[in-house]
């Protein structure tokens, strides 16, 4: 993990210190309620990084006492500790609800030094989790309400987050461009942690641009800074740094002690997160060594961690690391297990990066709209304006000076009203703008979604059925008992490329609905179970009259669709019967089957995916999903559309 990152989440919390706490102090109470409260954050933040679940109790306490105090600004700062307690397990969602909850807070009571750091943490939030432009926009916020306040320390904090993002998205000239400038500005005050800090990002992007012997310059750099400073912190990551360097230039007993170095100094810091990290770290590099028992026991211990703190970057990262172990023992196929549980939680990780995407634009939408309105509230006081201003004209002036005053009025009336229709019109076309621009970026989401379910599903099961097929025609003579195990883990590959290929069409919408319309769709389906004579289905359909929502009718055929999917797979009956009703308010889909069933126990532990997914496109359109089955008497499955809130 980058150097940069723990820094910001480490100075996201500015510690309440006694001279904060001391003023406005009217009675002794309020003085001991507010070190009571201090007390607390400094609680809270001293084990934050090593148990950010007992943190989150002791700030939740912190916040009730707040209450009955009314200082904002407290609550503030523990909100935003709050939100780095989700941070560090990466739990995304809740740390950029606490973090808004903070910028909304700073905002209305005007607190510009608080905005600023609310989008400095929005800006890390959306770095880790991928949202890259999002990520940039905040910290370019936050940079200019440095500037503004003239928080010079803040602003080359910023610039080097900047630089890290610049990193991250492989473009090292500008992430060169931009530590240069932290550094230059970090020797100016002379902070040691922030200089140690930015040779620590210079390690990194040397490395990165493969050039591992300007790195170790660096980080050896940063070493020296770091004990001078007794900056434990920076120190790890140094030697970290160090210890990544030796392992790409394939000097792994330097990398195994630099690693070991580095992992002493998180225990004692007690940051399970940073041992979790090294442990990974050290399990690679004795897997490079062919000590596979000792990599796979790091590995084993970095998971248990990763999973204790809820950090679910880290727990992705401790799947592949055990994919690689296991492929180099020729263990294929615990190490596709590994790749797939990886995979799902790198999807799990990018689903939330867009749905953080969509949350952002919804507040860059509302803010669209508050502007709409102060315009419409200006405009109805240049009305009241007009009339007050007529009335004392009247009554203070003469008929012809009263006739010239109005001449001028309306005049220059004319002219804001010209001022302010150009401005509306400026307005909404930026708004027009906006929308036009927020649809091709769903769009563009959507395509990067589908080549990442195709790079990421399909690639790498292709890619080992490809290396399977190489060792049977690079080992002709190889025995037959072996031949066959390959053979069929060849076999198994091809059958899960060809699940996932199905995986991803069903996510693209039936062309048969879409050509056809709903009632024609699910009778075309219903004729080809009745074709097979392997199944007696019944269909009535009573009340349709074809004005269905489009969102209705692809819903009840998707959820259509996976009913009969799992009937044919897992019911093991023959008779189904399907009915669809609808009436002025709602349309129901009923369908009876003569299965085998299933307990309510396994209805709740056993939802498959697709099943899943159904019942979420069903609840998104406000609607109901029933099913009602017990073992070995089939099942029954119900689902209720509103008609009249769906409509759009």
């Amino acid at each position: 993990m980058h150097f940069f990152l723990l820094l910001v989440v480490f100075i996201l919390p500015h510690s309440a210190n006694s001279s904060d706490f001391l003023t406005n102090i009217n009675t002794n109470k309020t003085i001991s309620l507010r070190r009571e409260i201090d007390y607390l954050f400094k609680d809270a933040q001293g084990i934050v990084y090593s148990n950010p679940d007992s943190a989150r109790k002791i700030i939740e306490k912190g916040i009730k006492l707040i209450e009955k105090l009314g200082d904002t600004d407290l609550e503030i700062r523990f909100l935003n500790l709050f939100g780095t307690s989700y941070a560090i397990q990466s739990d995304f969602n809740n740390a950029l609800n606490y973090f808004h909850q903070a910028l909304d807070l700073a905002v209305k009571t005007k607190n510009y030094e608080r905005i600023a750091n609310a989008y400095n943490n929005l800006g890390n939030i959306n770095y880790l989790s991928g949202n890259y432009k999002v990520a940039l926009e905040n910290f370019v916020e936050a940079r200019n309400l440095y500037e503004n306040i003239e928080n010079s320390s803040m602003i080359i904090s910023v610039q080097n987050s900047i630089g890290a993002l610049y990193e991250e998205l492989n473009n090292l000239e500008k992430a060169f461009e931009n530590y240069k400038i932290a550094y230059q500005g970090f020797l100016e005050i002379n902070n040691l942690v922030g200089i140690s800090t930015t040779l620590n990002n210079f390690g990194s992007a040397f490395l990165k641009s493969e050039q591992p012997d300007s790195a170790l310059i660096y980080f050896d750099r940063a070493i020296q800074n770091e004990l001078l400073s007794e900056d434990q912190y920076g120190l790890f990551y140094s030697y970290e740094g160090k210890a990544n360097v030796y392992y790409y230039q394939g000097n792994y007993s330097k990398a195994l002690e630099f690693y070991e170095k580095s992992k002493v100094i998180s225990i004692n810091l007690n940051n399970k997160s940073q041992v979790a990290n090294v442990n990974l770290g050290l399990a690679k590099a004795y897997a490079k060594i062919d000590q596979m028992a000792k990599a796979n026991d790091f590995a084993t211990q970095a998971m248990n961690d990763a999973i204790a703190i809820k950090d679910i970057k880290l727990i992705q990262m401790s799947h592949e690391v055990f994919a690689a172990i296991f492929e180099a023992s020729g263990d294929y196929k615990r190490s596709l297990d590994h790749y797939r549980e990886a995979t799902q939680i790198k999807q799990k990780l990018i689903n939330e990066s867009e749905l953080h995407h969509i949350y952002n634009t919804e507040i860059y939408q509302l803010s669209k709209d508050k502007e709409i309105q102060q315009l419409e509230i200006e405009r109805q006081q240049l009305l009241i304006g007009k009339r007050n201003s007529i009335l004392i004209l009247i009554l203070i002036i003469s008929f012809s000076i009263i006739i010239i005053i109005i001449l001028v009025y309306y005049i220059y009336l004319n002219q804001l009203r010209h001022e302010q229709k150009v401005k509306m019109n400026n307005l909404m076309l930026r708004y027009v703008e906006d929308r036009s621009k927020s649809t091709f970026d769903a769009e563009v989401q959507e395509r990067k979604r589908l080549g990442i379910e195709l790079h990421d599903g399909v690639g790498p099961l292709l890619s080992l059925a490809k290396l399977n097929i190489t060792a049977l025609i690079e080992n002709p003579g190889m025995p037959l008992d072996k031949r066959i195990v390959i053979m069929n883990n060849i076999l198994i590959n091809v059958n899960e490329v060809l699940k996932e290929l199905k995986q991803i069409s069903h996510t693209m919408a039936p062309i048969v609905l879409i050509e056809k319309g709903f009632d024609v769709a699910v009778k075309e389906m219903v004729l080809m179970l009745n074709e097979s004579e392997k199944y007696k289905v019944s269909l009535n359909i009573f009340g349709l009259n074809g004005f269905l929502d489009s969102y209705v009718e692809h819903t009840l055929f998707r959820a259509l669709q996976e009913i009969v999917n799992n009937f044919i797979q897992h019911a093991d009956g023959t008779v189904m019967s399907i009915q669809i009703v609808q009436n002025k308010e709602d349309v129901t889909m009923m369908v009876e089957d003569n299965g085998v069933g299933f307990s309510e126990e396994y209805q709740e532990t056993n939802k498959g995916l697709g099943l899943k997914s159904t019942i979420s496109r069903v609840k998104n359109l406000n609607g109901q999903f029933y099913i009602d089955s017990s073992k070995g008497k089939g099942s029954t499955i119900s689902i209720i559309l509103p008609i009249n809130q769906t409509s759009r």
